[in-house]
């Protein structure tokens, strides 16, 4: 007897959605069928309260933000997008076109300028569950939503005013958009709204276009082999869009951005080393792997998290290859890109890889639960005990934060204190670190548009401790960043003890003592300022501290983006 073929557009079974028991719709009521899902809501909705707590706490601009939020504040949308921004600051022209629409509309504020990240955080945690009960069993995607919703950098990078929590969204629409192209019968409506959000992403996201060229590949290869023509022709259609609009957008706006040197001597860590030899390159790439497991995600026993991550692999493939696919083709192309010297594979431009690295985390219960043969309530509590404790150092450090939101440097209310207690003839001086705040800040407040910037600096010793043209005022302001900045570790409020100053602090300090004699200080989470009493005759004593010698010496200040 004759059997029929399939059909090219049958779904494979390595692609079927895993099998789940649905209630009896003609017995059952339909709120049945949600009460599995439940549990993950609910993880999503404190997920969400604590983005949201994170963003009404409106804690002070910090360098990066203030750097950016100088160029969208002061500039048109026309010389945003036609000209490299001031700073040496990098944004793609879809983000920076949402930040100047919010900031003409609703003002420049700290919540403003973080309103366009915060929404784009929210929704991609609700995506992120929706991905996650498509591509894992039930309990594995309870998880990796849990993970997902008490990441601290994910809900940290919710309020930050820069582009990294559009990052992650736009990552979750493409992969979920895709995962739906493979586990349906493939229609151009499909494969359109695929292309769009693509097309939608690239502008909006720099990383996008990895994400969205993963998703191109794995389909058009899985649909080759299928020989499925009908879908690749849609596939191909839909890809084109991105593409074409990635093209234009990268020879229109991006290239200049893609050769800057400043840029790519700061992010060089991120890049292959040079010349390209198999030793250094998969040194560097087991490093820079680690560094994402650790800075990106904040995981602690990164050795273990990497073995966790691999079973996540296996997990996901044993049931569907081609999802398993669709996970990694975003990171296997980021490396391609890091080898180019086209994307960095390090800090907070890797924040987009965290829901992949979260599903195949979370996958792991699965492969490990199915490890012990019978056992397996055994097992997934034993993974799932294993994946608590690779995790527990950053849910743990979310929870710690709950009641006292991140802070990073608190600039506003320093300065603050300093307009409560000005007298006439005081001035500012300002050291490099804590500029862009300053600059963002001091329009707010009435503060002096012209402060002196200072930076510490190697001199020939022998001269006087600061440069005369900074001490020419009875008082002076110094305000100043405190590095490194954390919120779990504040600072002393109130001491007036130079001894109780960060190092760093101590050392610009140290030649502010030698010309004048400290009033007080005001401390904040990564930031002070301190009021000195000048000296006039102590200008021209020389410093007879030990070499090597120093001076604070006098900077250009930074020139606001004109109009």
């Amino acid at each position: 007897m004759r059997t029929r073929a399939p059909t090219p557009s049958a779904t494979p079974a390595e692609l079927l959605p895993h099998k789940e028991t649905r209630p009896n719709h003609a017995t059952a009521p339909r709120w049945a069928a949600l009460l599995p899902l439940l549990p993950a809501a609910l993880v999503a909705l404190a997920g969400l309260a604590l983005r949201v707590e994170q963003y009404l706490h409106g804690r002070s601009l910090w360098f990066d933000e203030a750097l950016l939020a100088l160029n969208v504040i002061h500039r048109p949308l026309r010389r945003l997008l036609a000209e490299p921004l001031a700073y040496q600051q990098g944004a793609p022209p879809g983000f920076l076109t949402a930040q100047r629409l919010v900031v003409v509309l609703f003002g420049g504020s700290e919540r403003t300028l973080r309103l366009v990240p915060f929404l784009g955080g929210c929704l991609a945690l609700v995506v992120f569950a929706r991905l996650a009960h498509r591509v894992l069993s039930r309990p594995a995607a309870l998880l990796a939503t849990t993970l997902a919703a008490f990441s601290p950098f994910l809900v940290y990078y919710t309020a930050e005013s820069k582009q990294y929590s559009t990052d992650v969204l736009f990552t979750v629409v493409i992969l979920d958009l895709a995962v739906a192209l493979l586990l349906r019968r493939p229609r151009p409506l499909h494969a359109c709204a695929l292309g769009m959000a693509g097309a939608v992403g690239v502008v909006c996201s720099h990383s996008a276009a990895l994400v969205a060229g993963g998703a191109s590949l794995v389909l058009l290869t899985v649909y080759l082999a299928r020989r499925d023509w009908r879908a690749v022709g849609w596939v191909a259609a839909g890809s084109s869009i991105w593409l074409a609009t990635f093209t234009a957008e990268y020879f229109l706006l991006l290239r200049g951005l893609a050769t800057n040197r400043a840029l790519l001597a700061y992010w060089r860590a991120g890049f292959a080393p040079r010349p390209l030899a198999p030793g250094s390159l998969l040194a560097w790439l087991g490093t820079a792997s680690l560094r994402v497991l650790g800075n990106s995600l904040g995981l602690s026993l990164l050795g273990v998290a990497a073995a966790t991550c691999l079973a996540g692999v296996l997990a996901v493939g044993r049931r569907r290859v081609a999802l398993a696919a669709l996970l990694l083709a975003p990171l296997l192309l980021v490396v391609a890109a890091a080898v180019a010297r086209k994307y960095p594979l390090d800090g907070r431009l890797t924040l987009f890889l965290v829901p992949m690295v979260l599903l195949l985390l979370a996958a792991s219960v699965d492969v490990l639960a199915g490890a012990t043969g019978g056992w397996v309530r055994v097992g997934a509590l034993a993974a799932g005990l294993l994946v608590a404790v690779v995790a527990v150092q950053p849910v743990s450090r979310t929870l710690r934060a709950f009641p006292h939101p991140i802070d990073v440097t608190e600039t506003l209310p320093l300065l603050e204190a300093v307009r409560a207690q000005w007298e006439p003839g005081d001035r500012i001086a300002v050291e490099t670190s804590a500029e862009p705040a300053y600059r963002y800040y001091a329009a707010r407040l009435g503060l002096d548009a012209a402060p002196v910037v200072v930076v510490l600096r190697a001199r020939p010793c022998g001269g006087p401790p600061v440069a005369p043209q900074l001490v020419t005022a009875r008082r002076v302001w110094f305000v100043l960043s405190v590095w490194p900045h954390s919120s779990f570790a504040p600072t002393a409020l109130g001491s007036p003890l130079v001894a109780d100053a960060q190092p760093q602090e101590q050392a610009d300090l140290a030649q502010f003592q030698l010309a004048g004699r400290a009033l007080r200080v005001e401390r904040a989470p990564g930031a002070a300022v301190w009021l000195f009493q000048m000296t006039p005759a102590a200008l021209g004593a020389p410093d007879t501290s030990d070499p090597p010698c120093h001076q604070l010496a006098w900077v250009k200040p930074m020139a606001l983006p004109n109009r």
